[in-house]
């Protein structure tokens, strides 16, 4: 009773296959699955592995792993973030004010402009 009152998931792609039956029973056309695609970040079809079409009409996308991001978790690496950048030099001219907020000197800027 409870998945004919819910719905329950059609699995539009599996294994990288195109279930056109279920494309059929769902309405649904090429350019509708690669809009809602698009809109969860996934911009090439290659990379979908398994695409379930839920029952309030949202996807859920399962990528291809060869196709997923690697994080610097992953690799081992620190992920910490980097502070945000600061113009020192704009149109020829040291602004030597935000020099001074990054805690730094012309000294230091001309050395790293040598380098």
């Amino acid at each position: 009773m409870k998945k004919l009152l819910k719905g329950q998931p059609s699995l539009i792609i599996r294994n990288g296959e195109w279930d056109m039956k279920q494309m059929k029973n769902n309405h649904l056309d090429l350019e509708q699955v690669r809009t809602m695609l698009r809109k969860q970040g996934v911009f090439t079809l290659r990379k979908v592995r398994d695409l379930y079409l839920e029952p309030g009409g949202e996807i859920s996308v399962k990528l291809h792993t060869e196709t997923g991001s690697v994080t610097p978790d992953m690799l081992g690496l620190d992920s910490g973030d980097e502070p945000p950048s600061i113009l020192v030099i704009e149109d020829g001219k040291i602004k030597e004010e935000e020099l001074q907020s990054v805690k730094k000197s012309k000294e230091w800027l001309m050395k790293k402009l040598q380098k």
